[in-house]
């Protein structure tokens, strides 16, 4: 196995304070709401992970649209940065976010829909959850996790739909295995 080191994550939404992260070469800057072509290039040439976590900016919509006359808001702004990411082809990571009463446990998953709006394929979009967030946790845990194979560690999640269909589905979880051990199944003996 690769030697493990710890990953070092940033969260900021542009400025200085973006530039710092980029340039110090954390492993998952989070958010990059003003990614420039500078920013892009420095995510690439150091191969860094970019973490589009979304939901606080989904639940920020109304008041930023209200505060700018419905000019601009941060969720519009992270739209244009994924996009550019996107077109240039940095690595982008599936993140959960911080959790609280307004965005709970769970309900990052709508996240997938907004990849695939933003340009993504609905494979693209689920794939942004496995292997490349296994490399980007900690060099040398792809081995163990990301993916479904003999010898790996595997939590499973199932949903009774086809995501490539519809991504919403992943938004409706009906099947969970965690430690080799089912702890949901809505799905019955199939």
């Amino acid at each position: 196995m690769a030697a493990v080191r710890d990953a070092v994550a940033c969260h900021t939404y542009g400025g200085e304070g973006m530039r710092s992260c980029l340039t110090a070469g954390v492993d998952s800057p989070n958010h990059l709401l003003e990614l420039d072509d500078a920013g892009v290039k420095l995510l690439l040439q150091k191969k860094l992970f970019f973490v589009p976590t979304i939901d606080d900016l989904i639940s920020l919509e109304k008041a930023d649209l209200r505060e700018t006359g419905g000019r601009n808001s941060r969720l519009r702004l992270m739209e244009q940065a994924f996009k550019k990411a996107l077109a240039a082809g940095v690595t982008i990571v599936f993140g959960s976010g911080a959790t609280s009463a307004t965005i709970p446990h769970g309900k990052q998953t709508d996240q997938f829909s907004y990849f695939v709006k933003w340009g993504m394929t609905p494979a693209q979009a689920l794939q942004t959850a496995y292997l490349p967030a296994a490399r980007m946790l900690n060099y040398g845990w792809e081995s163990q996790i990301g993916s479904i194979e003999k010898g790996k560690f595997a939590d499973i999640i199932a949903v009774a739909g086809n995501p490539l269909e519809d991504v919403a589905e992943m938004e409706r979880v009906k099947f969970v295995m965690k430690g080799g051990l089912v702890v949901r199944n809505e799905l019955g003996a199939r």
